[in-house]
């Protein structure tokens, strides 16, 4: 955990997205258009690899973290939901949390 100043910990949220969208690329490889894997070991691969370092002492930073560093990290759930799903990138963020 990276602290600041303020306690907004936006450091520590660019930390965890940029480390979170490296990781994203795995999944990208793992739901080949072809022959990729099922959605439930995409996930299951999501809450290893990703999951774990965003909730990662989240009760710490999370009620400090300003919307648009929350939002951020949204991104990268989203996204990992696209993949899993196989839905495109201007997908209701609605239809891909159900």
């Amino acid at each position: 955990i990276t602290f600041d100043l303020h306690f907004t910990f936006t450091r520590h949220i660019n930390t965890i997205y940029d480390r979170a969208g490296h990781r994203l690329s795995i999944l990208k490889a793992l739901a080949g258009s072809s022959w990729g894997q099922q959605k439930e070991t995409i996930i299951l691969t999501y809450k290893a690899l990703i999951n774990s370092i965003v909730t990662y002492t989240a009760p710490i930073w999370f009620p400090n973290a300003s919307p648009s560093s929350i939002a951020k990290l949204q991104t990268i759930q989203n996204t990992a939901l696209r993949i899993a799903s196989g839905s495109h990138k201007m997908a209701s963020t609605s239809h891909l949390h159900r």
